[in-house]
């Protein structure tokens, strides 16, 4: 079955982890510290919706040209070789490490309208939450997986849109912390999926 195959690339979360409390939990429970009396269900919607919006604006058509903006996007702060001539006619924006931060930040500003200023104190606390290996967990089959793919020599890998928080994570985590290729797209510069329109 995997004569042919020599590498596979994983998605991390949602694939390989799930975050343990859940998304929801995690920000009611931050979301009680910092003075929120929203419930767990009305944080649940918010976030989806903040989260989609978040996800529509990183969707603009490029022109054959990439505009300024995505030529600086591009060269923000990131380890990865985007170039102004990868951005052109891109389905999805450049990312960096500072556009990760910004997209959370946004989505707790929406999240927590009864919190002053929820983009300072309660972002760099949900931040560090979700940077910490102690609060995401290995589906069930990922082990057993893991291990029989590598016993089949098949070079494994990751590549996710997470930032590059992950790749901490997956360096406490067994057995992700025996993976060499962890491909975050705020490090790569694109998020997935990028391809031409």
């Amino acid at each position: 079955m995997f004569r042919q195959c020599k590498a596979v690339l994983f998605d991390a979360v949602g694939t390989l982890i799930y975050p343990q409390p859940s998304v929801a939990q995690a920000y009611y429970q931050a979301g009680r510290q910092f003075g929120s009396n929203l419930t767990i269900d009305v944080i649940e919607a918010r976030f989806r919706k903040a989260f989609s919006k978040q996800d529509q604006a990183d969707k603009p058509k490029y022109a054959e040209k990439a505009s300024r903006n995505s030529e600086s996007m591009v060269n923000e702060t990131r380890s990865g070789p985007a170039t102004k001539e990868h951005a052109t006619g891109l389905e999805r924006r450049p990312t960096s490490n500072v556009r990760e931060q910004d997209r959370w930040r946004n989505i707790i500003r929406e999240v927590f309208d009864d919190v002053q200023q929820p983009e300072d104190g309660l972002f760099a606390h949900l931040w560090d939450h979700f940077g910490d290996s102690r609060n995401w967990s290995l589906y069930d089959d990922v082990q057993a997986t893991w291990q029989h793919l590598t016993a089949s020599k098949i070079r494994l890998g990751i590549a996710s849109n997470f930032d590059h928080r992950l790749l901490t994570i997956c360096q406490e985590l067994r057995p992700l912390d025996q993976t060499r290729e962890v491909f975050c797209s705020s490090e790569v510069g694109f998020p997935k999926p990028s391809h031409p329109t």
